[in-house]
């Protein structure tokens, strides 16, 4: 067996062992068997059957991707299926959005604007077998949703060519089914739309019908066995109040105040999974995923979450996407007919990189904040309760390699040239580097982003800040998605099904 594989089965056996050792003080254990039942109970002490709404509050949850494809008008075409991200929560509600470049033509040439599909609202689902491993369920759902994809219809304002911005507004209606296995869940669903375009220059049909489909993960709640952990105590506030400026002398102003301190008897509240080390396949892709050479990476992280601490280092590979200097949104400027005809984004293709990340969980914190709990138990549980939802506010440095530049149109080289050589501006700033333009190897970078948690899955946004030879690269912002498995929980959570069985 190789050097480097050993190296790394003694690492997972390692993190095995410290997540058991770390976890085993806050983890519940039977200390005696549970008293055996009567053979033939009473009907009125036999265990009641779980009902729908109950099933769907512990288990319809997850979160993950999504495609579909929403019809467009006047001869418009969409850059290929529409993707974005959803969350499914407690079977009776459902939020995403699908976004997709689109493509319409203007006095002979091809221009380009980003489509955009909104949704969020209520959803009914029944389980047919109420299982965790296995499970069918149809839904249906109704809701608010919004769409935007502008046409480029201008007007003139105060002598100035301009774009007119378009948005859209209506309900929609949703039907279709879903299927989960084990942590992985799919549905396919049809969509009915109806909206109101404010004005003609938006592209998306204001009324009609279309499939998509979403592929997530549940969040793993047997698997981290969250439970309520509540802290009785005291919440404080302290305000300075009276402060005054008195003149001692000529030359000395002295400066005093009052601290006032309120205290209310109250208590903290964490949906508690326990501090744990966890290893996470990840996905990483450009925040619109308009590219014909798709910007997307895979990789691994490996950390831990220990209270409000959040800590991981993680390696990505794959296509780093960089932007269009233009913005090719709301307000699409008379530059956009100029260089319409080649867009100027693309990817870095065959990329890698690696970071240490580091963040501060929000709701843990929240809840620990401004308390004093009144005995050192809980003082102690406090610290380390770690949230089943989390938010996380992040940052992370790093080193990427950046492969060869590829645009997305054959003549969006020349056209960034064209660009670049007409506006001196922006040779200094906002240049992703083509072919044989600076040393794109071993670059350190710095990311700044969002984490948002629950249970295993996670769905990360950030923003990247990057310079070759002093001059700023300007990648594409992306949202990841990654499974973090507690791995030595994996190694239990066979106990923890029994628990659950016996407490249904």
């Amino acid at each position: 067996m190789s050097r480097f594989k050993l190296q790394y089965i003694i690492l997972f056996f390692l993190l095995i062992f410290l997540n058991d050792a770390f976890a085993q003080k806050a983890t519940p254990s039977a200390k005696s068997d549970p008293p055996k039942q009567n053979q033939n109970p009473a009907p009125e002490n036999r265990p009641k059957k779980i009902s729908n709404s109950d099933w769907n509050a512990k288990n319809m949850n997850s979160a993950g991707y999504e495609i579909g494809t929403p019809q467009l008008k006047n001869g418009a075409k969409s850059g290929g299926i529409w993707e974005g991200r959803y969350v499914d929560i407690a079977g009776i509600l459902s939020f995403g959005y699908m976004k997709q470049m689109v493509s319409y033509q203007d006095s002979g040439k091809t221009l380009y604007t980003p489509g955009t599909y909104f949704y969020g609202g209520a959803q009914i689902c029944y389980s047919l077998f109420k299982n965790n491993v296995f499970d069918i369920y149809p839904f249906w759902g109704a809701g608010i949703q919004y769409n935007k994809a502008q046409n480029g219809i201008r007007y003139n304002a105060q002598n100035e060519d301009r774009a007119i911005e378009t948005n859209a507004l209506g309900g929609y209606l949703s039907g279709g089914v879903g299927v989960t296995v084990g942590p992985f869940t799919a549905k396919a669903k049809m969509t009915g739309i109806a909206s109101i375009n404010f004005n003609k220059a938006n592209e998306v049909k204001g009324l009609q019908y279309f499939p998509s489909l979403t592929i997530g993960l549940k969040p793993g709640r047997i698997l981290m066995n969250p439970y309520m952990f509540s802290a009785a105590g005291l919440h404080y506030r302290s305000e300075v109040k009276d402060e005054k400026y008195t003149q001692v002398d000529p030359t000395h102003i002295q400066y005093s105040y009052t601290v006032k301190t309120t205290f209310n008897e109250g208590s903290a509240n964490v949906y508690d999974v326990r501090p744990y080390f966890f290893i996470a396949p990840a996905y990483n892709g450009s925040i619109i995923p308009d590219q014909a050479r798709p910007a997307r990476n895979y990789g691994l992280q490996t950390g831990f979450r220990y209270g409000s601490l959040y800590m991981d280092a993680n390696y990505m590979q794959g296509n780093f996407g960089f932007k269009d200097p233009i913005k090719r949104d709301g307000y699409v400027e008379k530059m956009d007919r100029n260089y319409g005809a080649g867009r100027m984004d693309g990817a870095f293709i065959n990329s890698s990189r690696y970071s240490f990340r580091l963040g501060l969980e929000l709701i843990t914190w929240a809840a620990k904040s401004n308390f004093i709990a009144y005995s050192d138990y809980n003082v102690s549980k406090l610290k380390r309760a770690t949230s089943y939802y989390a938010i996380i506010p992040n940052f992370s440095v790093g080193k990427m390699n950046l492969g060869k530049a590829q645009f997305t149109d054959s003549s969006g080289e020349s056209t960034f040239n064209q660009y670049i050589a007409e506006n001196s501006l922006v040779r200094e700033e906002q240049t992703p580097f083509i072919n044989g333009a600076g040393n794109l190897k071993n670059k350190t970078y710095y990311t700044a982003g969002c984490m948002f948690i629950l249970g295993t899955v996670s769905f990360d946004y950030d923003f990247y800040f990057l310079k070759v030879d002093s001059r700023k690269v300007n990648l594409a912002n992306t949202w990841g998605v990654s499974w973090k498995l507690p791995v030595a929980r994996i190694f239990r959570i066979g106990k923890v099904m029994r628990l659950e069985n016996q407490n249904r």
